[in-house]
């Protein structure tokens, strides 16, 4: 059984790489269609009120890592000022472990 949850963790870590890059892709050519990045990830889903290129929705749903916690996304980024930073908060759902 141990190791089952090994695997398992092992799954929901490699689920979460992969959104993670889905979504880097989606802020990705939100910037390209207005010139800046998003305000938060609502805005790949709705487009906001003073978006005029906008060209979504860039993602289909509200983005939820495998732990059922929202991805966090910062712009600018506190690791990354120039660009953003985009995090899962893993199965703890705590930043900064």
């Amino acid at each position: 059984i141990p190791e089952l949850i090994h695997r398992s963790e092992d799954a929901r870590k490699t689920r979460a790489v992969a959104d993670i890059s889905g979504i880097k892709a989606a802020i990705g050519t939100f910037d390209v269609d207005n010139g800046f990045f998003p305000k938060n990830l609502q805005d790949l889903l709705q487009q906001p009120s003073t978006d005029k290129n906008w060209k979504g929705p860039y993602l289909e749903k509200p983005p939820v890592d495998p732990w059922n916690n929202l991805y966090v996304y910062t712009c600018p980024g506190k690791h990354n000022p120039s660009g953003f930073d985009l995090m899962s908060l893993g199965p703890d759902g705590r930043n900064g472990r």
